[in-house]
């Protein structure tokens, strides 16, 4: 079990979020973004508790379209569950970080 560490948080990748396109994109759910995008963070995996967030690195960029369905506020389109969901999200995290470390916000040591 890895030891309990500090929270990671960066307000240059909640900023960099902010009117980015969504990168999880739900069929049904999705706006695109860009307006509406916004850092959401992704409590399934862990790192969170009560009134506290996950690390901000645990996160995508979502439009409020597909974070309401992250948090349930809207039900899953039809046609789609919540395992279909936990299938994007994974996606939309790599997109996330892709795209991060493509707008110079997050950076990979020793990549070219």
């Amino acid at each position: 079990m890895f030891p309990k560490a500090t929270r990671i948080t960066s307000r240059a990748v909640r900023r960099a979020a902010e009117g980015a396109p969504c990168t999880v994109q739900i069929p049904g759910a999705c706006d695109g973004g860009g307006a509406t995008s916004v850092l959401a963070h992704l409590r399934m995996l862990g790192g969170g508790g009560v009134g506290m967030k996950p690390d901000d690195i645990d996160s995508v960029i979502a439009c409020d379209g597909c974070h309401s369905c992250i948090d349930s506020r809207r039900p899953m389109p039809a046609g789609y569950s919540r395992h279909d969901l936990g299938e994007m999200l994974l996606r939309a995290h790599c997109r996330t970080v892709r795209y991060l470390v493509e707008q110079g916000v997050m950076s990979v040591k020793g990549a070219k």
